[in-house]
């Protein structure tokens, strides 16, 4: 390898890479001595001259699994479908290459990528911790990774020379071979399975398979029987034709979109060399600095018709109407799950804006911030919310039938930072690593320890805004009280902000030390802290105002701290109703429920104007910038130098924080918008904006999201569900302990009110456990689909025979004897009952010889 890596230094310009595998009878070391390591670069030293004659292309080993040649090297090559960015800070323009074909002088320098693992003299080191150092890559130790695993580069410099840019792509066969190599699952054609199966495979044992769809004219699944079914992919001769060519796909019949493409060169990329891949830590490399990006390219086409299906669709649809498949199809189903829950939650919104609508009107009318319609308005609050819930835990099983996610998280592989032992797995016995669940539990200890810190901090700053809000007329008497509360939820907003972008930071990094082994373990471990912390940033300020600020604030509950005098002393208008302001009315209803108005009336068009600048502003402003650095607005650039300058989505920080953001607004909702009924119509106005401005800015605006699996919403769903339980006791507060129809003036106790509080809270408890447990989260046309599935793939797949009943019994004699008495002991209770009672009659040696 040393000599290696002199000969690499010595040779200008990128190499071109032929491979060579020892079965086809590739190696060139000589007799007598040793294969070559799948990494290992075959060259012998030349002298300058014959160098200068002959342009010898380095010949590299392929990894085991690559045993097909052509598989690798044939002509079969799509689009380039990911691109590394390196950096080249030691590269410097040679005048000789440049002249000759445009190539570069490169600087060697000496340097070892890290694997998955520590590794000593070239095996795994056992019993200890595998650490992970700092990595560091070259851009020829890049390349041979690359050509060693059977993919296909082509490398080129920027347009000012700074970055190095390697594309990487790979053929259908490769894809295939891989793709069969880690039992990837992919969606069969309908209609030639559906005939494959009508008639049948008789030498395999297997009859025709007719499955059934109706019965007494009534369907009995959702779905036909062979539509939406996946399997694992199979490159048989007799399967040819059997898997689905997507729709973007059509002109090259190729299986694989490119979504499934970069899903299948990233795993190429992270997977073991002995598997055949390239065993990069993409993450650590860029994380490091080693790589500056990587690159998943957009896809003209496809971009192009998703831009015109969904930015393009009627706003007085139901935003289920999205082309939600085709998304999922583009962006991978982890991102297109979050769209689809965004559009599910918005569809519900419109029924729950008709009824907040109408309450605002009734308010109008009636010149009151607190009716009976807001009471109505509560109850149907209640049953909209646990209804909501329930009925997207039945689409989202829907969904991962249609795209192919059932059972995903049983299938998940490790992450690529994941660390721990080396040890044979308690399962198959096959070495992996393995992290001990004690050290995990220290750590998870202490990262609850920050959270409760950032949470104490949160606090102490929502503590100094109630103290500002309860000094405020002794302090800054000359403010009126109503600017003074608008002020107040504006720093409160800011604050909520501020924080949010603090504890995203340091909720990310606890989680990475932590160490989980799956992506769906570690996403649901950053989300459950994200969401305790916001749970207590964004609703302990409006729980406050709602149910303690006007027991614990002077100011808003005494009439002599509000300079009234026992009359109505009218303060010009009200910027809530545009009526006089009273400042002597001292109702929970008129006091408590106005401020409420309009800290959400601020918080939800904050929402607004950030989901606005954070997705198209903020990129345009930063692709801007980046390229005036790298050349000039006017300056030509090749297609992935172009989506290098655009801001990158990180699928797991910012996919969640999008979740986050769609839960709190629903727990707004849910929670108080008893005292703002317009708050689910501005939800739905945000939503229908936010989820074609999101498509918009993901396709032209942003680098491609990384496509990644999922197969349902993770943890958020419990979010929800708490939400709901919470939905129930807060609404039922606002109506028996703040509303005007069961006040004290109305003739109403605090013992009634109790009472009444009990009651009402039981009946919603009581609803929603019924909702629980008579609505399925699984539909019973998906239990049927997935049968389906596994049925169709162990018989067109897998062509296990049928079972035949009769095929191993034999014939033997039946005994029609009714004997007199049994063969065993007689007693006259079970006291006397003994083992011995259970052995088999004794036979006499005489009878067995008879």
């Amino acid at each position: 390898q040393k000599v290696a890596r002199r000969h690499r230094a010595a040779v200008a310009g990128p190499p071109r890479a032929a491979l060579v595998h020892p079965a086809a009878g590739g190696s060139v070391l000589g007799a007598g001595r040793r294969a070559p390591d799948a990494y290992e670069l075959v060259a012998a030293m030349r002298r300058p001259e014959a160098e200068e004659e002959e342009a010898a292309a380095e010949q590299v080993t392929l990894n085991d699994p690559v045993e097909d040649v052509e598989a690798c090297a044939d002509s079969t090559y799509g689009r380039w479908d990911v691109c590394f960015v390196l950096a080249a800070p030691d590269w410097h323009r040679d005048g000789d290459a440049d002249a000759e074909d445009g190539g570069v002088a490169r600087t060697a320098h000496a340097a070892d990528t890290s694997s998955l693992v520590e590794r000593a003299d070239g095996a795994l080191t056992a019993g200890a911790l595998q650490h992970r150092p700092k990595a560091s890559l070259t851009l020829d130790d890049l390349l041979l990774r690359l050509t060693a695993s059977g993919l296909d580069h082509y490398c080129y410099r920027s347009v000012q020379g700074d970055e190095i840019y390697v594309k990487v792509r790979a053929s259908l066969g490769r894809l295939e071979q891989h793709a069969e190599a880690t039992r990837a699952r992919f969606r069969l054609h309908a209609g030639v399975v559906e005939r494959r199966a009508r008639r049948g495979f008789p030498r395999q044992g297997i009859q025709p398979i007719i499955i059934g769809e109706e019965c007494r004219g009534v369907r009995m699944a959702r779905w036909r029987p062979y539509e939406h079914l996946y399997a694992k992919y199979d490159r048989a001769p007799d399967l040819a034709g059997i898997y689905d060519v997507p729709r973007s796909e059509q002109d090259t019949a190729w299986p694989f979109s490119s979504m499934q493409r970069v899903k299948l060169i990233w795993d190429l990329l992270h997977a073991k060399r002995s598997d055949g891949g390239c065993e990069l830590d993409v993450a650590t490399l860029t994380y490091h600095g080693d790589v500056l990006a990587f690159l998943a390219l957009h896809d003209a086409k496809e971009r192009h018709e998703l831009h015109h299906e969904f930015c393009y669709h009627s706003a007085l649809k139901s935003p289920n109407g999205l082309p939600l498949d085709r998304y999922a199809a583009y962006f991978g189903e982890m991102h297109g799950l979050r769209m689809a829950f965004t559009a599910h939650v918005t569809t519900w919104y419109y029924p729950l804006s008709i009824a907040g609508l109408a309450v605002f009107l009734e308010r109008r009318i009636k010149q009151e911030m607190s009716t009976h319609g807001v009471i109505g308005y509560s109850a149907v609050l209640v049953v909209w919310s646990i209804l909501a819930v329930e009925d997207w835990a039945q689409r989202q099983a829907v969904i991962s039938v249609k795209w192919g996610t059932r059972g995903f998280e049983e299938r998940e592989k490790a992450r690529p930072q994941h660390r721990g032992y080396l040890a044979r797995s308690p399962v198959d016995g096959r070495d992996e690593i393995w992290y001990p669940p004690r050290e995990r539990r220290y750590k998870v200890w202490a990262s609850t320890a920050i959270v409760f810190l950032m949470v104490v901090a949160n606090l102490l700053f929502l503590y100094l805004v109630f103290w500002c809000k309860a000094e405020q007329p002794g302090a800054l008497k000359f403010v009126a009280h109503q600017h003074f509360v608008l002020a107040t939820a504006v720093v409160n907003s800011i604050g909520i902000q501020v924080f949010k972008l603090a504890f995203t930071h340091v909720a990310e990094w606890c989680t990475n030390r932590e160490n989980w082994r799956t992506e769906t373990e570690h996403h649901d471990a950053f989300t459950q802290k994200l969401f305790y912390f916001f749970l207590v940033n964004y609703y302990v300020p409006l729980f406050y105002l709602t149910f303690i600020q006007y027991y614990a604030n002077p100011w808003v509950s005494q009439s002599e701290a509000r300079g009234c005098t026992g009359k109505n002393q009218g303060g010009g208008k009200d910027p809530l109703d545009g009526e006089a302001a009273n400042p002597c009315d001292d109702t929970v209803a008129s006091q408590v429920l106005k401020e409420v108005w309009t800290s959400l009336a601020i918080i939800l068009s904050t929402a607004l104007s950030g989901s606005f600048v954070g997705r198209l502003i903020a990129p345009l402003v930063q692709e801007t910038l980046r390229k005036k650095k790298e050349g000039g607005i006017s300056v030509a650039m090749s297609v992935p130098e172009l989506q290098y300058i655009l801001m990158e989505y990180d699928e797991l920080k910012h996919t969640t924080v999008d979740y986050m953001q769609t839960t709190i607004q629903y727990g707004y909702i849910v929670l108080l918008s008893a005292a703002f009924p317009l708050g689910p119509f501005v939800a739905l106005l945000v939503n229908n904006v936010q989820v074609r401005t999101d498509c918009y800015a993901f396709i032209h605006l942003y680098r491609r999201v990384m496509p990644s699996s999922a197969e349902d919403i993770g943890v958020f769903e419990k979010f929800f569900q708490m939400l709901n339980v919470a939905g129930v006791v807060t609404n039922a507060a606002l109506s028996v302990y703040v509303s005007r129809p069961f006040s004290e003036g109305k003739g109403w106790s605090d013992h009634n009110r109790h009472n009444l509080f009990i009651v009402v809270v039981t009946v919603g408890l009581s609803f929603y456990a019924s909702c629980r447990l008579l609505l399925d989260a699984v539909p019973q046309s998906v239990e049927i689909q997935v049968k389906r599935q596994e049925f169709v793939e162990s018989k067109i797949v897998d062509r296990e025979k049928d079972f035949d009943v009769h095929e191993d019994l034999k014939v033997a004699s039946i005994d029609y004897r009714v004997h007199a008495m049994d063969d065993g002991a007689y007693h006259t209770n079970m006291l006397m009952f003994d083992e011995e009672d259970h052995a088999p009659p004794r036979t006499s040696p005489s009878a067995v010889e008879d």
